[in-house]
């Protein structure tokens, strides 16, 4: 029977089948193409190549090409999703393209606009002893208190975990160094923050330039994102009070897959999933607390911030506020006193 693993796309005039199994692609006849739309149930070789009109050697070349399989191969259960499991293989036949053109890198940095906000500078307890604190004390922080950040304790956690610390582009690279590691040094992500609630910063949408460590006006807070947290509460029982700020992560994917075929999406998230702890590392340091976000529709976001998705697009979010009280530092805790209650 054909298989449940299977993603379609066109190339030209071709239509190219990419088998999630393995992850390889083949390029699909019109026989081949009739044999798999007679095989969504199991038959015989011999059946498909009657039901489809064509010879056994097609139905043979899709059992090899696993196209089609065999039922008895499939778990009685799957969570995998086609597009999921294609990525997922061609994660391990991804490499550094052979042959790179310089003209062609995308930038690694966005230019600043005109209107800036400078953060200010604080100092943080860099005792190693401190640090192993730190890590023994990270957890998802979902109620906030409702007193506003300040805006030098926002630059810190930003400038701690996103400011550029060293950069190649003198060379013309685009690589650069930052406290987050991130696949061939590209790069691709970008923060966009709303300040709910932040002393001495304007009501506005801004994008953390990482590189002069300032914060650029983007846009104006539409009704949209000024309904952002009310939308979260709704979606979520865990989410107490507004956080004082909320961050929206961009990927500019060229960077990386620039440099990568096949994985690059994968290099992505693996990028993101270190922002991600580094963000919690920061919080906690700085006494914050947050939680990842996944942050809502990719096209509306896009539309939001006046970005096209298949230059720039979205891929998470998080949270970042006071903790309202102590609570969240015992999550089993809490997670037993809510299974308690009616």
């Amino acid at each position: 029977m054909r298989s449940p693993y299977i993603t379609v796309y066109l190339s030209d005039s071709d239509m190219i089948a990419v088998a999630g199994t393995s992850g390889r692609r083949h390029r699909l006849s019109e026989a081949a193409r009739q044999v798999l739309l007679a095989a969504g149930v199991p038959a015989t070789p011999d059946k498909l190549a009657e039901t489809g009109g064509t010879s056994l050697d097609v139905v043979l070349a899709l059992i090899a090409a696993e196209l089609l399989i065999d039922p008895d191969r499939l778990p009685d259960r799957s969570w995998w999703d086609p597009h999921e499991l294609v990525i997922q293989r061609m994660r391990s036949a991804g490499r550094k393209r052979p042959t790179l053109q310089a003209e062609e890198m995308p930038s690694p940095r966005k230019p600043l606009r005109d209107e800036v906000v400078t953060l200010p500078q604080t100092a943080l307890d860099t005792d190693p002893a401190f640090f192993a604190d730190v890590l023994s004390h990270r957890r998802s922080c979902r109620r906030f208190a409702d007193h506003p950040l300040d805006l030098a304790t926002l630059g810190a956690f930003l400038r701690r975990s996103l400011s550029v610390q060293h950069s190649a582009e003198s060379y013309d690279s685009g690589v650069n160094w930052r406290p987050t590691p991130s696949g061939g040094g590209r790069h691709p992500l970008e923060v966009y923050l709303w300040p709910v609630r932040v002393t001495d910063l304007a009501p506005a949408i801004y994008r953390y330039d990482p590189f002069e460590s300032v914060l650029c006006r983007h846009s104006d807070v539409d009704e949209w994102f000024a309904r952002m947290p009310e939308q979260l509460r709704q979606q979520s029982d865990l989410l107490e009070g507004d956080p004082a700020v909320v961050l929206l992560v961009t990927a500019v994917a060229g960077r990386t897959m620039w440099k990568y075929e096949n994985n690059g999406l994968s290099i992505i998230y693996q990028d993101l999933g270190a922002l991600y702890q580094t963000w919690y590392l920061v919080a906690t340091a700085l006494g914050l607390g947050g939680c990842v976000l996944n942050g809502g529709n990719e096209f509306v976001n896009a539309r939001m911030l006046g970005l096209d998705p298949l230059i720039e697009c979205h891929v998470g979010g998080f949270l970042l506020g006071t903790p309202r009280d102590d609570r969240y530092q015992d999550p089993l805790s809490e997670l037993l006193t809510t299974r308690d209650q009616p």
